[in-house]
């Protein structure tokens, strides 16, 4: 009794230290359209260097608002952006439900960081971002594709090649749009938006739950032959 009573410390221990994540992406917002002392540029995010320098550079701040993302889709499809007049609620829509922080902002000067994983297959594998202005994306810790101005909404090929087996990756994507009419962004694959996946659980924490399970056998083993 005192046996099992010990796994089941453990294993809620487990869950509650190191939790599988759900299958989202996070997101992150910097408004830079209010005059902040630490924006550069003159407060107009028009260069990708800009933009950095606010999420990791020079210039680092905490993001204005986070949220989670379902997929990046926005506002909706391929073709056409949408205001920078809406606000940055609207612009999210559904995904909005889970926004903390700034809402009622303009998408006026904006800065967004989606982080998460995905699902890639081994060898190439031939998305698209979808950008009005400029992005950064990285798979597994390697640029995938970038663009740097500013320009109308344009899909970009980003082409990773996955010399691995077949798994899941991280990424991330930093997308700005700098004080013109139209802000959008979306990231996919053969046409559709990618989905994200959930992160694995780390390997030390698989083999040790795996143990207990075994361990779990063994004394209930032990226990019918007594």
């Amino acid at each position: 009794m005192i046996y099992k009573k010990f796994i089941s410390v453990i294993a809620v221990s487990l869950a509650l230290a190191a939790p599988a994540s759900a299958a989202t992406f996070t997101g992150e917002f910097w408004d830079v359209d209010t005059g902040s002392a630490g924006d550069p540029a003159s407060n107009i995010i028009d260069n990708l260097a800009d933009a950095l320098s606010i999420v990791e550079g020079a210039d680092q701040r905490d993001a204005d608002a986070t949220f989670v993302s379902t997929g990046i889709d926005y506002p909706t499809g391929p073709t056409g952006p949408g205001s920078t007049s809406q606000t940055l609620s609207s612009w999210l829509g559904a995904d909005a439900a889970s926004l903390s922080g700034l809402g009622s902002t303009t998408m006026l000067g904006s800065i967004f960081r989606f982080t998460g994983s995905i699902f890639v297959d081994a060898g190439i594998n031939n998305f698209t971002v979808g950008a009005d202005d400029g992005f950064r994306l990285i798979i597994d810790g390697n640029e995938v594709a970038s663009f740097g101005g500013t320009k109308a909404f344009t899909n970009h090929p980003a082409v990773y090649d996955n010399l691995s087996a077949a798994g899941v990756k991280s990424f991330e994507l930093i997308f700005y749009e700098d004080n013109a009419v139209a802000v959008g962004v979306d990231f996919r694959r053969d046409g559709a938006v990618v989905q994200p996946e959930p992160v694995p659980l780390p390997a030390s924490a698989v083999l040790l739950l795996g143990g207990l399970a075994g361990a779990g056998a063994f004394a209930r083993r032990r226990q019918k032959a007594a």
